[in-house]
């Protein structure tokens, strides 16, 4: 388990702007197990653990006729594009704002009303 809300960011994703990472360049190494492992706090809980079972699949090894490096930067670009939905979800949630109600407006105008409800 990533996190303890179904449908939530993972446990310890930062409330704030979102820091995403430059892309993977060719002839640039790919990141570390670990370092993709750390970024799993900016995704979703379902994308969370979607990866984190590739990521322990890559951990416990693969066929050799598979390229870890390629797998390596497969992932690395789900969680950017994780990641980015994330800032878009949290970008469109509205303010909350809450109107004066009116039977609190009536309540200053009539006293007597005020007395027979308490």
């Amino acid at each position: 388990m990533v996190g303890p809300h179904p449908g939530r960011c993972a446990a310890g994703a930062p409330d704030h702007a979102l820091v995403i990472t430059a892309p993977i360049v060719a002839g640039v190494s790919a990141p570390s197990v670990a370092e993709l492992r750390a970024r799993l706090a900016e995704l979703t809980l379902r994308d969370a653990a979607r990866i984190e079972r590739r990521l322990n699949a890559l951990e416990r090894g693969t066929p050799r006729d598979r390229d870890t490096a390629a797998i390596t930067a497969k992932v690395a670009t789900d969680i950017a594009r994780g990641a980015e939905q994330v800032a878009l979800r949290r970008a469109s949630v509205p303010a909350i704002t809450y109107p004066d109600l009116p039977i609190a407006a009536n309540a200053t105008r009539s006293p007597p009303r005020c007395a027979t409800i308490r």
